[in-house]
């Protein structure tokens, strides 16, 4: 029985040497084209937040930003002569006013009524 313990212990030095060669081994990866328009979304959200409730998070405002960046880089044409930057701006604006749309438990139409 004292043979088992120990060779699961030697089992499990192994499988921990094999995966520190791994990650050794492997390339750092750069950054993707996305990241450098994060600070971007952080940007929209932030002025989009100063109008709005305390209880609407800055993360999910961020979070429906980036699902607008991903959406901007995914159907963006470049022959349109418009720089991405431009786009993406509008995409991640939009997402975000989605998402907080959403998130409001009052249809659109009772609000506008309410403001008149």
């Amino acid at each position: 029985m004292s043979a088992k313990p120990t060779a699961k212990r030697a089992s499990r030095e192994y499988e921990k040497q094999q995966v520190a060669s791994e990650t050794a081994a492997a390339p750092k990866t750069e950054r993707g084209p996305l990241e450098d328009y994060l600070s971007l979304v952080k940007y929209i959200a932030g002025r989009l937040a100063i109008g709005l409730p305390r209880s609407v998070e800055m993360d999910d405002l961020i979070n429906a930003g980036v699902v607008g960046l991903i959406e901007a880089y995914s159907n963006f044409n470049v022959e349109k002569g418009v720089k991405f930057e431009t786009y993406a701006s509008l995409r991640i604006r939009g997402s975000i006013l989605d998402e907080l749309r959403g998130m409001d438990w009052v249809p659109r139409s009772t609000r506008a009524r309410s403001r008149e």
